[in-house]
């Protein structure tokens, strides 16, 4: 049987463990918890209050999900209000976005 190991606290997906409960158990860390089942750590997340497998929710550059981070030119942005992304310089700019592991991590294109 396989088991999907989460940080207790976040619901972040941190490794799948195939085996019995009580393996999964033992190679777990003193912070997380075990579920039955497997789960895409890019599609899911492991919502805490009720110890379940939730799809992460999607999200557009003009909606983005506060607080989050984002990443631009390798320089990681505190984000806590909705921003407006301006440049000075004209060209492409790629702009990742993490908000937290109940959330799609991803990477807007912006001219």
């Amino acid at each position: 049987m396989n088991f999907t190991v989460y940080v207790t606290l976040t619901g972040e997906i941190t490794s799948t463990i195939t085996g019995t409960l009580a393996t999964a158990e033992l190679n777990k860390e003193a912070s997380e918890s075990v579920i039955a089942g497997t789960y895409d750590d890019e599609l899911y997340w492991i919502n805490p209050s009720n110890s379940t497998a939730e799809l992460k929710e999607d999200y557009t550059i003009d909606a983005l999900p506060i607080p989050c981070t984002a990443r631009i030119e390798d320089i990681e942005y505190s984000i806590t209000s909705q921003p407006t992304f301006e440049f000075d310089s004209p060209g492409d700019y790629e702009i990742e976005i993490d908000a937290g592991p109940a959330y799609l991590r991803k990477v807007f294109n912006v001219s």
